[in-house]
């Protein structure tokens, strides 16, 4: 019986606490294929969108009108994710005058905010399981 109760409490260790699962992020509506994506990953409501303040950020060239991005081994949580198409390489995400993006963007949830910039909330997946989101930039 004593075995089994040191079995059941590695079992619950390793299975319980410390699995880690993957995101798959497919990306479409791409419109300048020569460029960078920025891909935001926040676990923080207090910081989201912030730039800079992201939890984990990916950067990669892109070359087609959609790709599929995998994060592996995310602890189970809620997460938000901001994306933004880099088209002049600058690393940032251009505004308007009103503070609006000249650069494509999108959000978890496929979010598209109206006068605001989007909460945490609105944007929020709960990672329990592998997943797969999609985001069509705007």
């Amino acid at each position: 019986m004593r075995t089994f109760g040191v079995i059941l409490f590695i079992l619950v260790g390793h299975f319980g606490f410390s699995q880690t699962l993957n995101l798959t992020i497919s990306i479409s509506e791409i419109k300048d294929v020569q460029s960078v994506l920025n891909i935001g990953v926040y676990n923080d409501e207090s910081n989201f969108p912030v730039k800079g303040e992201e939890w984990i950020v990916f950067n990669f060239d892109v070359n087609q009108e959609s790709y599929t991005f995998e994060i592996e081994k995310l602890p189970k949580g809620e997460y938000a994710i901001a994306i933004f198409q880099d088209e002049n390489l600058d690393n940032e995400c251009n505004t308007n005058i009103l503070g609006l993006p000249k650069e494509n963007y999108g959000f978890s949830n496929n979010f598209r905010p109206r006068f605001t910039r989007p909460s945490f909330d609105d944007c929020k997946i709960e990672l329990v399981n592998d997943t797969t989101i999609f985001i069509e930039l705007h």
